[in-house]
């Protein structure tokens, strides 16, 4: 993606950084230390100022166990960057 914006003359940095096996805000109930949303906050701080973030969910957001819905997660998410 970064290198066909930079072709079209598109002053660009893309940051591509997985979060594997992680859900975005929930904690998991059988492997500790999975709760993407704190390693999330990090990689924002590192990489500031941003001008977008692109936060893409995987299959481990949408595991009924957790019993939340993915976009009020994601809003959560989204108040806690704002402050």
């Amino acid at each position: 993606m970064e290198f066909e914006l930079l072709r079209q003359g598109q002053s660009v940095r893309v940051i591509e950084d997985c979060l594997n096996g992680r859900r975005t805000v929930w904690d998991d109930p059988f492997k500790p230390g999975r709760n993407g949303l704190d390693g999330l906050e990090q990689r924002i701080e590192v990489n500031s100022p941003l001008s977008l973030v692109i936060l893409c969910l995987g299959t481990n957001d949408f595991q009924s166990i957790l019993g939340a819905s993915v976009a009020s997660r994601v809003a959560d998410i989204l108040d806690r960057e704002e402050n």
